[in-house]
């Protein structure tokens, strides 16, 4: 979607995941084991975070001033860092630091689903699971190998 609206997007991931990024239209791309792009000081505009693996402080250091950053998932310890040192640094300095918070309404989702059928997006499936294989694909998501989302197709 980023791109749809003239952005300019570097994704970060793992060797096994990079093609994936470059196909779903990222201009750069970063394997985290290899590069740490929170060590390019200033450069983004906005962080999208899935993951939240590395420190609030390191990701402010990637930020340009004004710039945002946005934790959807992550690990318990690194979400409290974000609500209390994230808004810290939002009240007293120039960047933006927080977590997803946002309830999809019947216009967003309408709109989103206009953008597929126009193929000016598309989901990135890697797996479809039988609902009987939930916990091989629960296992599958956990152990890092899933390239796009699983899905649990219930029959």
């Amino acid at each position: 979607m980023a791109k749809l609206f003239g952005a300019e997007v570097t994704g970060v991931d793992n060797t096994g995941k990079l093609e994936l990024m470059r196909s779903l239209g990222a201009d750069k791309v970063i394997d985290y084991q290899k590069a740490d792009f929170t060590l390019n000081h200033g450069e983004y505009d906005l962080i999208i975070d899935f993951v939240a693996y590395r420190s609030i402080f390191d990701i402010k250091q990637a930020l340009r001033e004004k710039g945002r950053y946005v934790m959807v998932g992550g690990a318990l310890n690194r979400i409290f860092q974000t609500l209390i040192f994230g808004s810290l640094i939002s009240l007293f300095g120039k960047k933006d630091l927080g977590i997803l918070g946002h309830k999809q309404n019947e216009k967003d989702i309408k709109y989103i689903l206009s953008l597929i059928e126009e193929k000016k997006i598309y989901p990135a499936i890697g797996k479809v699971f039988p609902l009987s294989e939930g916990a091989e694909a629960f296992s599958y998501l956990i152990n890092g190998l899933a390239k796009g989302k699983v899905v649990v197709r219930v029959q």
